[in-house]
């Protein structure tokens, strides 16, 4: 066991003054068996220590903790590591983020491409025009839109010709009823009802 004081602990009064780095061990009840640093033996490990050290175990069973202290030496090739990997993870993130912008555009091409179809066949769409259908290949939401917009489309242009067809019928029955109304049945000549109105003028 080291004397009071704690002779392993190199240099100041901070630990962290050490470009050391050693392991406190301690039993199973987090006695120190092992000191180092500001750690003494006999010395408990509170909760917090006990958790955040490394268990030691043997043939499966418990049979101590490791706590890390001090600080691990640094040496220039480290900084050298240290500097590399933060620029790989700086290049690595910008070209995730371009990969995810290609692939978003790409994938947001077609979906505005089918979307401007179907805004210009709503603007175009007129009465008594020509029903283009807007042509949307898959199965996504705006496909779906642009079938419901090509059947009802479909259908309004159907009933309008349907209403312009009634219309001219109605029309040419109301002429055909106006020319009974004037003229002889028998004959073809005009009757008094006509004379009457044109007597009035």
């Amino acid at each position: 066991m080291p004397p009071a004081g704690n002779p392993l602990r190199p240099g100041g009064s901070s630990p962290f003054e050490s470009t050391d780095m050693r392991f406190v061990l301690a039993d199973t009840q987090g006695y120190v068996i092992h000191p180092f640093y500001d750690y003494q033996a006999g010395q408990q490990l509170s909760l917090f220590e006990r958790w955040r050290a490394a268990p030691l175990t043997f043939n499966g069973e418990l049979v101590g903790y490791a706590l890390a202290t001090g600080e691990a030496p640094q040496t220039p090739l480290d900084d050298s590591y240290r500097t590399l990997l933060y620029q790989s993870l700086a290049v690595a993130g910008a070209i995730a983020l371009l990969l995810s912008l290609l692939v978003a555009a790409l994938l947001t091409r077609p979906m505005l491409r089918q979307l401007r179809q179907l805004s210009r066949a709503v603007n175009e769409l007129e009465p008594g025009q020509p029903f283009t259908p807007v042509v949307v290949s898959g199965t996504d939401e705006i496909a779906t839109l642009a079938k419901a917009f090509n059947r009802m489309s479909g259908e309004l242009t159907d009933k309008y010709q349907a209403l312009q067809a009634s219309n001219e019928t109605i029309a040419r029955q109301a002429k055909s009823l106006e020319r009974l109304s004037y003229t002889d049945e028998l004959t073809g000549l005009h009757n008094r009802r006509y004379f009457n109105e044109q007597f009035a003028h």
